[in-house]
């Protein structure tokens, strides 16, 4: 079975994977990267392409799993060596999608908390610790008074 396994639909469809998973594995890098240089337009274009590309996998995903009806792990060890090894590379490039997500949302989240810590200064929606208007809170805690007593 592993001679004929190249060009089986189950070969097929894994390759669909590897392909779609080295794509999107690919995106997120380039993710990372624009969101580390705050690079709007490029996070815009990559949305849609990771979108796209991560619906691409989902379908082959879905594929594999109905053509080996719910039991890829299964099917690919009956195909042999050679589908043993891309079963692999796919498993090991899903762990590398997983952590690269992870990274780009803890980045993303960073990102997002800084414009807003940034949003309410400049709107001067949030209250200095020594600012006028402080009289309440940890500001009057803190006050020369209040210290005097501790």
């Amino acid at each position: 079975m592993t001679e004929t396994f190249h060009a089986s639909p189950l070969s097929n469809l894994i390759d669909r994977q590897l392909h779609a998973a080295g794509a999107l594995e690919g995106l997120l890098m380039a993710e990372y990267s624009a969101l580390l240089s705050s690079d709007l337009a490029a996070l815009t274009d990559l949305v849609a392409q990771k979108r796209s590309t991560a619906e691409s996998l989902e379908h082959s995903s879905v594929a594999l799993s109905e053509f080996t009806g719910g039991a890829p792990e299964k099917a690919v060890l009956q195909a042999g060596a050679v589908a043993i090894e891309k079963w692999q590379r796919l498993g090991a490039i899903a762990n590398r999608l997983r952590r690269q997500n992870l990274a780009n949302g803890a980045l993303l989240n960073e990102r997002q908390n800084r414009l807003r810590w940034v949003a309410e200064r400049a709107s001067g929606g949030a209250q200095t610790l020594y600012g006028p208007g402080t009289s309440t809170g940890l500001a009057s805690a803190l006050s020369g008074r209040s210290l005097a007593r501790i």
